[in-house]
């Protein structure tokens, strides 16, 4: 059995999975948003991108056929839609996802999942429809 030293914890076991974050990833694995993750888990939605986040920090290649674009989507790794913000957009963000100490890929992410899940698209959009 691994002994957890001063700077270390265990693995806590999780949904059956031998830790949180692999119950993370098996439950994302089968689409689940992070909001659902947690309340399955009881996992605070904030630590769920820390504990596994999305994509690895590893840089991807570029297919040579791909535009740079300051926004738009592409489907990214493991199937999943990935949207590009511009930079000022990002800019604007930032403090957002700090205060709350998140990437902010993960923060972006986690404002969208709760705009859908809410409902709340008329509401930031404004449009009263």
């Amino acid at each position: 059995m691994t002994k957890a030293t001063a700077n270390s914890t265990l693995p806590k076991p999780c949904l059956g999975y031998p830790s949180r974050s692999a119950a993370i990833r098996a439950l994302r694995a089968k689409g689940l948003s992070n909001h659902q993750i947690s309340e399955q888990t009881g996992i605070p939605r904030s630590s769920i991108g820390a504990l596994a986040p999305r994509e690895s920090k590893e840089p991807r290649s570029r297919p040579e056929n791909e535009q740079n674009r300051s926004a738009g989507y592409k489907l990214g790794q493991h199937g999943h839609l990935s949207i590009s913000v511009n930079i000022e957009i990002r800019q604007m963000l930032r403090p957002f996802a700090a205060k709350r100490n998140l990437p902010l890929e993960v923060f972006i992410t986690d404002l969208i999942e709760k705009i859908a899940e809410d409902g709340l698209a008329d509401a930031v959009m404004d449009d009263g429809v």
